[in-house]
């Protein structure tokens, strides 16, 4: 195959100059190339120098291009004026030394190839250049400028083999030649070419120029790699490569034949799997051995789960029991962790003991078991309140306390001032204590009710709890409680003086005698309410009085208005002397003068003087006695 270029500087050539025959080199020009392309060979790619044309010892198309060391750069490893087919890599026929005197006729119109014309270059000798003078139109001499090319063979000018790379590959990259003044290239050097291996003794090299560096080593002397495995308690460690081979595993942890079960965790065997083969280890004793039991100390030893009982208790069957606790139901057995944790402990026979049967008495202990103090009824005693046998629901040998063993009758006054308040009586019921034979325990009362019903005149006696006429109550009233104080009877019908006299004298009332038809005196002492000499209304008080002499008459009583009292119907006496009978002149007294019988009058605040027969003319009256 033939080599590209990127333009031809002469397409053909024209034979002009018959002397020569044609038979002579030639050299192309035209166009000088500069860096990164060819004038003659095409572009250049990555050789950063320009090249120019090569020389055919050959004229026309000779199929050998001739000798051709010089490249024009690299255009994809392709050298100028060399063909890897043989033939030409110029299609100039040969190379003609003109110095002007001899004109070479080209195929073309223009100046013919070769010809010297005013100011024109062109290429010369192997790299160099000459310049056609303008005055003599002669060349110039033919010289370097110093520029470089690639190149891709020994200083010798030996090719190197296979092709010169356009960037440097592993170890392998393109020399470089100058074009020196006598335009001739030096020598080519830095060329390196790809040897037959990598150096397996440096770290990165590639030699072959493959593109991969240490290809074939087994591994590059000095370098290291981890080793071993790094699964469990296993370590990895580090070889080290010499002579390419690797060396031994230094500090490499193995796996051994079994994990060990006193540490938790613990991967010996290395294959993932902790504690492989172990029941328990330490740091799983609360999951892997918990016997759910409160009283044991669970742990692990060698793998395998334990349960001691915890100090100060029994494990008896399945139940935790602490020190020097009975057992339930029989005191006489009890847990004696110093002596034996899983089993029950005798008492000592000085223990008590309860056996459940109260009746039975004291219980002692006895080889494990309880004893009794009595074998029959252990009550023996008598009284209101005593069982003649033994409670065992209660452990007791009296009643109980629901048990009455007393009642009795009370009897209280509902009222010992009240008139008509009524005699009241209840039961009393007492009960055992239940804890002596004696009726000592609580009682109990019935509501309290009306016995004897006390009429309006009476009242309750507080001590013999019956009912007594008492002034002041019912037909009577008193001017006050005191002893000493006026009362009053409250009848209301109608005699003459002297059958009144003798109805006050013969009078039982408030369970009292001794009553009697009242004097004016005693009269006046209820009147109030007016004064007797202005006729005002002046409340409680009176004015009205009498004097010594009764024949004077009263004082200070005649101009209070009629029916004005603060009493009954407006009578001027007390509201507790009832019904005032203000249609008669007014009632009967003891007293008298010259003139007749006095009365008084309630109605006007006034002493009245009867006329008439007292013993035939009927008027109102009342009876009084002083309060023991």
């Amino acid at each position: 195959m033939k080599r590209g270029f990127g333009w031809a500087v002469v397409s053909s050539l024209v034979c002009l100059l018959p002397w020569t025959g044609c038979s002579g080199e030639r050299r192309d020009f035209g166009n000088q190339a500069t860096a990164g392309a060819s004038g003659d060979a095409g572009t250049q790619s990555g050789a950063g120098n320009s090249g120019r044309g090569g020389r055919s010892s050959t004229a026309g198309g000779s199929s050998k291009a001739g000798d051709s060391s010089d490249m024009a750069g690299t255009s994809n490893g392709g050298q100028a004026g060399d063909s890897s087919d043989g033939t030409a890599g110029s299609s100039v026929a040969g190379q003609s030394e003109n110095d002007g005197s001899s004109p070479t006729a080209g195929s073309g119109g223009g100046t013919p190839v070769g010809e010297c014309a005013a100011g024109k270059s062109e290429a010369c000798g192997d790299c160099g250049t000459r310049t056609c003078d303008a005055t003599t139109l002669k060349w110039g001499a033919c010289s370097g400028d110093g520029h470089q090319q690639a190149c891709w063979k020994t200083a010798a000018g030996v090719a190197l083999p296979g092709t010169m790379p356009a960037a440097p590959k592993g170890s392998c990259h393109a020399g470089q030649q100058t074009c020196q003044a006598n335009a001739a290239w030096s020598a080519c050097t830095g060329a390196v070419a790809p040897a037959a291996a990598d150096d397996c003794s440096v770290a990165g090299n590639d030699a072959n120029c493959d593109g991969t560096a240490n290809g074939g080593c087994n591994c590059v002397s000095n370098d290291t790699r981890t080793c071993g495995k790094d699964t469990g308690n296993c370590q990895t460690g580090t070889q080290t490569c010499t002579n390419q081979v690797w060396g031994a595993c230094v500090g490499e942890i193995k796996e051994a034949a079994n994990d060990s079960c006193a540490t938790t965790g613990d991967d010996a065997n290395c294959n993932g799997v902790a504690n492989e083969g172990c029941l328990c280890t330490p740091g799983n004793v609360a999951t892997a051995c918990n016997d759910n039991v409160a009283c044991t100390d669970d742990g692990c030893n060698n793998g395998v789960c334990t349960h001691s009982v915890s100090a100060g208790y029994c494990l008896i069957g399945t139940s935790c029991v602490a020190h020097n606790t009975a057992e339930s139901g029989n005191a006489c057995r009890y847990c004696d962790a110093t002596i034996n944790k899983i089993a029950w402990s005798n008492s000592s026979p000085s223990t008590k003991c309860d056996d459940g049967l109260w009746c039975n008495g004291d219980d002692t202990c006895n080889g494990g078991a309880c004893t009794h103090q009595f074998t029959g009824n252990r009550c023996t005693a008598s009284g209101a309140c005593a069982l003649s046998v033994c409670d065992e629901a209660r452990d007791s040998c009296f009643k109980p306390t629901t048990a009455s063993c007393k009642t009795a009758t009370e009897k209280q006054c509902a009222s010992t001032t009240a008139c008509a308040a009524d005699v009241q009586s209840r039961t009393s019921t007492q009960y055992c204590s239940g804890t002596t034979v004696d009726c000592t325990g609580s009682t109990t009362y019935s509501a309290w009710a009306p016995s004897t019903d006390c009429t309006a005149d009476q009242t309750c006696n507080g001590s013999s709890f019956t009912c007594q006429n008492t002034l002041g109550c019912g037909s009577t009233w008193c001017n006050g409680t005191a002893s000493g104080s006026q009362c009053w009877t409250l009848n209301t019908d109608l005699l003459g003086r002297d059958a009144a006299i003798a109805a006050c004298a013969n009078l039982t009332a408030g369970g009292m005698m001794g009553w009697a038809l009242p004097t004016i005196y005693e009269y006046l002492t209820i009147d109030q309410g007016c004064d007797g000499t202005t006729g005002s209304i002046n409340g409680s008080t009176s004015t009205c009085t009498m004097g010594a002499d009764l024949n004077q008459g009263a004082q200070s009583c005649l101009a209070c208005p009629d029916g004005m009292g603060t009493g009954d119907k407006g009578c001027y006496w007390f509201p507790g002397m009832g019904t005032c009978n203000n249609t008669v002149w007014g009632y009967w007294s003891q007293s008298k003068t010259n003139f007749g019988p006095l009365g008084y009058g309630p109605k006007s605040n006034s002493v009245v003087f009867w006329p008439g027969d007292p013993n035939t003319v009927q008027y109102a009256y009342r009876c009084t006695r002083k309060k023991p």
